[in-house]
């Protein structure tokens, strides 16, 4: 374990010992040496289903600011063709349940293949591609668990999970947090995501190692340590490692009708942990689609038509990213029915659900905004922040081969 500030939330994960489930991503590896491995994967130690999200970088070309204001009109006619544009890097983050295939490109690079048929072209951004990546496990039926680093991969290729069986080995539980409570699927310190997986910390002078099926309940007790509260009734005190104090990376929770919340340790009250429900199957994902919207400004003003969010968020499964009071939030648009301009670092974000946030701390809902272009009638129109006052996303008609009771 590494250490560092967050908490992350996530899914499952391959065992040998649990009962197997469709909710984990399921797949093909075939290797740069050509040997072949299908079952169940785990992908960077903390994505094991298809509500986790693959993290990198998408490249984008922007035009240079023309320089050449001084020419008569026909030489600035010249220069803007001639003129070559620069690449920026945006975060681009996609479930795996979205995903057909992912290819390696050499060192951190990686093309990506959806179900509808789009592709993308993707730069290492973290742990989840290249050669800083943890790794990939595949528990083959044949060569049992298989651990293979990213210069061994030749391609991997997602399918739907043909065994049968419930997720009760997911971590999954209620986090209770200094802003609320939030229940769903859990990842632990960027590491635990399955009950089979130990918590490890110091008490009284040993190393302890617990499996968290062994755990009801975690309490945060100070900067340095928590309490461990075990099935069996026992009350446990760890410290020590970044398990159990500041130094842990994250709790993540993934929220139905959410999406992924991050909590670091001081905003952390208690987990309650409970038998995990069963996870979106990789047919419950079809690939997403073209982000739709009414973009109102100001003045009045609407524009209809494809959204294109911050110069950068295009599709339904990208996320709007900002934080309230500590706790981090990454939305995705599909679960967004309208986003209102509260001021120039604020937003308000009300989900399909009802529920509302007031985020901050981010581009995406602030001055720093680099606009929300609409393209109506194959007319595109850019809003700058200063200019923009709401957008009406809606509630879409459940796209096919997705479930509508998520």
């Amino acid at each position: 374990m590494k250490r560092s500030g967050l908490l992350v939330l996530s899914i499952l994960l391959l065992g040998s010992s649990r009962v197997l489930a469709g909710g984990e991503i399921f797949g093909k590896v075939t290797t740069t040496a050509g040997r072949t491995y299908r079952g169940p994967i785990r992908w960077d130690r903390n994505e094991v289903s298809w509500q986790n999200a693959l993290d990198a970088q998408k490249e984008k070309r922007v035009r240079s600011p023309s320089r050449h204001t001084d020419l008569p009109p026909i030489g600035r006619e010249i220069a803007e063709l001639i003129r070559v544009g620069s690449w920026t890097h945006s975060r681009f983050s996609i479930p795996f349940g979205h995903l057909r295939a992912i290819e390696p490109l050499g060192s951190g690079r990686a093309l990506l293949r959806l179900k509808n048929g789009e592709e993308f072209k993707v730069l290492e951004n973290g742990t989840d591609l290249g050669d800083e990546m943890r790794g990939i496990e595949i528990q083959d039926g044949k060569a049992g668990r298989v651990k293979l680093k990213w210069d061994q991969v030749d391609r991997v290729e997602f399918e739907p999970d043909p065994r049968a069986g419930g997720d009760a080995d997911m971590l999954y539980g209620t986090v209770e947090t200094r802003r609320g409570e939030y229940t769903g699927f859990i990842v632990w310190d960027r590491d635990e995501a399955l009950r089979e997986d130990l918590l490890d910390g110091d008490a009284g002078g040993d190393r302890r190692s617990i499996p968290f099926r062994e755990i009801r309940e975690i309490r945060r007790r100070s900067s340095r340590s928590c309490d461990v509260v075990l099935a069996r009734g026992e009350t446990v005190t760890l410290s020590g490692t970044n398990d159990v104090n500041s130094d842990n990376r994250g709790i993540e929770i993934s929220v139905a009708g959410l999406g992924t919340i991050e909590v670091g340790w001081n905003q952390l009250k208690r987990v309650l942990f409970a038998d995990a429900p069963a996870a979106p199957r990789y047919q419950d994902f079809n690939g997403g689609r073209s982000i739709q919207g009414t973009v109102v400004t100001l003045g009045g003003e609407s524009h209809r038509g494809n959204i294109v969010w911050d110069d950068d968020e295009e599709r339904s499964w990208e996320t709007l990213d900002g934080e309230e009071d500590g706790v981090e939030y990454s939305i995705p648009f599909e679960n967004i029915q309208s986003i209102q301009k509260v001021s120039d670092r604020a937003a308000e974000v009300t989900l399909l659900g009802g529920k509302v946030f007031v985020l901050e701390g981010s581009n995406d809902v602030s001055w720093e905004n680099k606009g929300i272009q609409v393209t109506e009638s194959g007319r595109k129109v850019t809003v700058g922040w200063d200019d923009f006052d709401r957008l009406e996303l809606g509630r879409p008609e459940p796209a096919p081969g997705r479930r509508s009771d998520r």
